[in-house]
């Protein structure tokens, strides 16, 4: 990010002291509202630049979040997946083994 550095208007202030002190034509006119109308300018487009700026950086963190959460969601749904077929699994095993031990029990009564 360029950072912006405005130099410190120091004849301004000179100025309109000189004309308030009558050193100066006090016909002139008197600049420091201006510059400082300037400078609060300045300031509001740095501020708002900076805004932009965070809002921007901001969305790209969602998008990273979202795209992460995603792949976490992927990971989360294959897992499970697998662990619904090893639980089917062991249930037919359990089953079959059931089955297994009443027909032994049946053919040795």
């Amino acid at each position: 990010m360029a950072t912006v550095q405005v130099p410190v208007p120091v004849p301004v202030p000179v100025q309109d002291m000189l004309m308030q002190n009558y050193r100066l034509d006090v016909e002139g006119i008197y600049l420091t509202p201006y510059v400082n109308l300037g400078l609060l300018t300045v300031f509001l487009y740095a501020a708002f630049t900076r805004y932009t700026e965070a809002l921007a950086t901001a969305a790209h963190a969602r998008a990273t979040l979202a795209e992460r959460l995603a792949a976490q969601e992927r990971e989360l749904q294959g897992t499970h997946e697998r662990l619904r077929t090893a639980e089917r699994e062991q249930t037919l095993l359990h089953e079959r083994q059931r089955l297994m031990r009443e027909m032994h029990a049946g053919v040795g009564s």
